[in-house]
């Protein structure tokens, strides 16, 4: 009872923390049900990182009192639920709500129809390459269990995504860390991504205008319509959402629509406008694919749009602390510039800026909050990221040294002898000791698995971003390969502790994977081996190296190259956000100068109609005087 009364306190815990954690990502146009399911799917995979050290325990528990207390078979029933509720929701339902999301149909029943379609389809290419295999294994072992071999494939699959993630995040995660704490490297990040960014920007309102051209000229192709006709209202209705959602980005920000043009045009599309007549109206499945295309248009510039906004905010902060630095180095050497107020300062003149970027606003310089963040900045944020790092790093190099290791006939992993040595004292002090043992580590894992995942496609849509920034496809692509990595995550864990854990209601859960030779045993050799492989890669930026030669960007690419060439593309970054921050600067001056000739003109006819008033009056007194 009192185990069913933790379990229920962990699952609530975990709910909430996924409920803030997907209302800091998504955005104000996520509808509830959207946010809903990314939450339960959020929960439930976390749920196997905290499970499973209360799995261990247990049967720590059992083992050394030797005794009935706790019963494996009960905590089967959690990793039951856990399993095919997360599978159903990786395979069947996020996927189909995903297509959902993307389809361009103009109806929830259509969509829903559209998504079910390409649902089926991929599922039937997919069980066609596992029926395959399963006759296959069937032909080699002379004999076969389906559901076994479906979970075995199930967390191969997932063991070999969690291998290619784990193998870059252990590297990249602590290294961006140490990044993090140096200002001036961040900043010269910034100028090196801003050209590209704003390069994307460019090519983003492009496609939303050749979109807008195409759906403009379709519209033109469409006459008459019989109101009687049920088609007819129907399509009718089409055409009205497919002008409302392009109304919806009609009329962009000032900085956008100075990079709208009027002379670009895709050939194909001049050339598919030139074959139709007037009269001869566009089909609905052109609709339906002109919609779809709005719609990601639309997705791509949000994305873009928030990426240069990102790079904005944060050369503005890293400004900031750059500059406040280099402010208190001078005022060793000259007494007089103590007295100056650096762009930081909470008691600072003007407030914090950088340049017309405000970090700290004139009405909060003196509130407790700012100056709490002036001393996080100013004394401790590069100490406490580097400490972080080197910390962070010291748990990969665990990690990956127990990796190595799996194929030794000894224990070598640190994190399995402090849990035997945690086991071995017979309290409920070191029973809770034991759990953050196994919890630690288990969580570092699956941090550096969830980052290096939520940055897949980091120009995307399915990039995860910060203070509500991020679409419904981008919550339901990062949930649905959560949930899938969960069970091969803690798999993986369990085999590099290297003490017997087969008690455990995991492995005798997990454990039919081994029914399949290319996967069970093999796995000590190979996969190691693979993450090792990646770990190397990812730190001397073979990958990025790679891109690179064959002419694609990579966020770590940017940083390789001669000392000229980066310099040059630093500067062009500088040349760029100043050109920026000047355009927007005098927006704003022309903005006010507008409002305040229209304050101008209203105080003038307010004025002129007071002494009209006036004149009214005395003219009033006379005539009655008279």
């Amino acid at each position: 009872m009192y185990l069913l009364e933790y379990l229920g306190a962990l699952g609530s815990a975990l709910l909430i923390f996924s409920y803030f954690l997907i209302r800091y990502y998504a955005s104000t146009q996520t509808s509830c049900s959207t946010q809903l399911l990314a939450t339960c799917a959020f929960a439930l995979g976390f749920s196997g990182t905290v499970l499973l050290p209360i799995d261990l325990s247990l049967t720590e528990d059992q083992h050394m009192q030797d005794d009935d207390k706790f019963d494996s078979s009960f905590m089967l029933i959690p990793w039951h639920i856990l399993f095919w509720s997360t599978f159903i929701l990786a395979w069947l339902i996020l996927p189909l709500v995903r297509e959902i999301i993307l389809s361009g149909e103009f109806t929830i029943y259509r969509r829903f129809k559209d998504g079910m379609r390409k649902l089926l389809v991929g599922h039937l290419i997919l069980l066609s390459v596992v029926t395959v295999f399963i006759i296959w294994l069937a032909i080699h072992l002379k004999e076969i269990n389906v559901i076994p071999v479906l979970i075995a494939l199930g967390n191969t699959y997932g063991l070999l995504l969690v291998a290619v993630l784990l193998g870059y995040g252990l590297v990249a995660f602590p290294r961006s860390l140490w990044r993090q704490a140096k200002p001036e490297h961040e900043l010269r990040k910034i100028y090196l991504t801003a050209v590209k960014t704003d390069d994307r920007l460019f090519e983003a309102v492009w496609q939303l205008q050749d979109v807008e051209f195409k759906i403009d000229s379709a519209v033109t192709r469409i006459t008459d319509l019989d109101e009687s006709s049920r088609a007819d209202t129907y399509y009718k209705f089409c055409v009205n959402e497919l002008l409302y959602r392009k109304a919806q980005t009609a009329n962009l920000d000032p900085d956008l629509n100075q990079r709208r043009t009027t002379t670009r045009r895709n050939e194909d599309d001049i050339d598919s406008t030139g074959r139709y007549d007037v009269g001869d109206r566009p089909s609905m499945e052109e609709l339906v694919n002109l919609h779809r295309t709005l719609k990601r248009a639309q997705e791509n510039l949000f994305n873009a749009e928030q990426k240069w906004n990102d790079i904005l905010k944060k050369k503005a902060f890293l400004s900031g602390i750059n500059l406040s630095s280099i402010q208190n180095d001078s005022s060793s050497n000259h007494v007089s510039s103590s007295n100056k107020a650096t762009p930081l300062s909470p008691t600072g003149t003007g407030g914090a800026k950088v340049g017309d970027a405000p970090l700290l606003s004139d009405s909060n310089t003196k509130t407790c909050r700012s100056r709490m963040k002036y001393v996080w900045t100013k004394f401790f944020r590069g100490v406490v990221y580097r400490l972080l790092s080197l910390v962070f790093a010291i748990m990969s190099i665990a990690i990956l040294w127990s990796e190595a290791t799996l194929a030794s006939s000894h224990n070598l992993s640190p994190f399995a002898l402090i849990q035997e040595k945690l086991s071995s004292d017979d309290n409920d002090q070191e029973g809770i000791l034991f759990q953050l043992a196994a919890l630690v580590p288990l969580l570092y894992m699956a941090i550096c698995t969830s980052n290096a995942l939520f940055q897949v496609g980091r120009f995307g849509p399915y990039c995860l971003r910060g203070n509500r920034q991020s679409h419904g496809v981008a919550l339901v692509f990062n949930a649905q390969y959560l949930v899938r990595l969960q069970f091969p995550l803690a798999y993986n864990y369990l085999m590099i502790l290297k003490y017997d854990t087969s008690e455990t209601a995991f492995s005798n859960f997990i454990g039919q994977m081994d029914v399949v030779p290319l996967f069970g045993k093999a796995f000590p050799v190979y996969a190691p081996l693979l993450i090792l492989l990646l770990c190397t890669l990812t730190f001397f930026n073979f990958y990025a190296r790679l891109m690179n030669l064959l002419g694609f960007e990579h966020q770590d690419g940017i940083l390789l190259g001669d000392k000229d060439t980066l310099d040059a593309k630093v500067n062009e970054g500088k040349n760029l956000l100043q050109r920026h921050m000047n355009s927007i600067n005098a927006m704003n001056s022309e903005m006010n100068s507008s409002i305040d000739m229209n304050n101008s003109v209203i105080r003038q006819q307010r004025s002129n109609d007071s002494l009209g008033s006036l004149e009214m009056s005395e003219k009033r007194a006379l005539n009655d005087i008279v």
